[in-house]
């Protein structure tokens, strides 16, 4: 069970605490015999509550169809509003209802608030997937945007990866007077034409570039996140992954082609150096390029990630058979010990630096989608490339 206890003005108490069945938020005067957990106490003012709360336009985006949700448990109905009326925050609070619903909600963010405020704080219940789409929805121009995650997905990578295990963790961090930090981004720009899919139906309009935090992916992970994608497995929760790994494995593509890293050796960066990392044609199992550590709470994936500070790795190993590719997945669930695996190729990748993927002209339909923080991307045509780089974070910001 995970329990904060809050003090309020000093002369009330807030208990927020979560069970496998249900939340619940309780207040009653600091003067009772209540039992007090001083490990997890906070103690606020009304008067002087951080500025993300008092000097921003705050919204709730609920994506309700996240993750595996329980019908009796809902962070919003059973914390965070009764907290904000308690609290007298004003905010908006937003459920998606299409797969638009975020995107289009971004687009909506201007250079001016609607309040007169000086920024947007945007609290999301939800998982990775959800801030992709805000991030990418967003004008490049506009005031600063302060977001904090409310683990409510699948994997949950950023939160794990920022040590945010439960929702009451996020309402914990909220709270707090932590400065806010700003946020690692990541580019990823498309040859023509490709487009977003969503349940491996195309997008009508073609997609040139999209940013990422957590993860840019293609072969075996891309593949296993766009097929575990559909209404059967959902239901299944963190479950379908492994399901629908166990099918691909069964048949273990290959992922033909290549992987170059650019780099620049001069501080004007006119002279540039492309080292091969893999040549065009061979065959891959996998490719990862990781903002984050743990794609999982115990998954692994890049040790030396680090969503607080700027590091991208790139995870990558040949074509393997399925046996030896299930013992490197299983090294990542032992404390990410297959960075260390003879087979596995584990490189950094600087803020000059330059990553581009070559997916070679043979690969069908369902080998040449790549994976940016859940969305599925799949490329077309001839000549078809990745090229992955550092992003201007632009005025974004993550409480944590």
């Amino acid at each position: 069970m995970s329990r904060l206890q809050v003090l309020l003005d000093e002369t009330t108490f807030i208990t927020l605490s979560e069970t496998e069945s249900e939340y619940s938020f309780e207040e009653f005067p600091a003067k009772t015999s209540h039992t007090i957990f001083s490990s997890v106490l906070l103690s606020i003012h009304k008067t002087s509550l951080p500025t993300h709360l008092t000097n921003s336009e705050i919204t709730v985006i609920d994506s309700i169809k996240s993750g595996n949700r329980i019908p009796t448990k809902s962070v919003y109905k059973q914390l965070l509003s009764p907290l904000f009326k308690l609290l007298d925050v004003e905010h908006t609070y937003l459920e998606t209802r299409s797969q638009h619903t975020i995107k289009d909600f971004g687009s909506t963010i201007s250079t001016t608030t609607k309040s007169g405020k000086n920024g947007h704080l945007v609290i999301f219940i939800s998982g990775d997937t959800s801030i992709n789409e805000f991030i990418n929805g967003i004008p490049y121009i506009h005031p600063d945007i302060f977001f904090l995650p409310v683990p409510q997905g699948t994997g949950n990578a950023l939160s794990q990866s920022l040590n945010i295990r439960t929702p009451i963790d996020s309402i914990k961090a909220l709270l707090s007077n932590a400065k806010p930090h700003k946020f690692q981004l990541y580019n990823a720009s498309f040859t023509q034409p490709s487009y977003v899919l969503h349940s491996d139906e195309r997008e009508s309009e073609t997609v040139s570039n999209l940013k990422f935090f957590v993860v840019g992916s293609w072969c075996l992970h891309s593949t296993l996140v766009a097929e575990s994608d559909t209404p059967e497995l959902r239901k299944f929760g963190r479950d379908r992954f492994s399901i629908a790994a166990n099918e691909l494995l069964s048949t273990n593509p290959e992922f033909k082609g290549g992987i170059s890293k650019i780099e620049k050796i001069d501080n004007d960066g006119d002279f540039k150096e492309t080292n091969v990392l893999f040549e065009d044609g061979q065959s891959l199992s996998y490719f990862v390029l990781a903002g984050v550590p743990r794609f999982e709470e115990t998954f692994e994936i890049s040790p030396l990630s680090d969503p607080k500070s700027e590091s991208l790795y790139l995870v990558y190993f040949r074509h393997l058979d399925a046996a030896d590719t299930m013992e490197i997945m299983k090294q990542a669930y032992d404390k990410g010990s297959h960075v260390k695996n003879k087979d596995v190729s584990y490189v950094e990748i600087k803020k000059t630096d330059q990553v581009v993927l070559s997916i070679a002209d043979d690969m069908v339909r369902r080998l040449s989608k790549v994976c940016l923080d859940g969305t599925i991307v799949e490329l077309s045509g001839k000549n078809r490339s990745v090229v992955f780089n550092w992003a201007d974070s632009n005025n974004l910001f993550c409480i944590y």
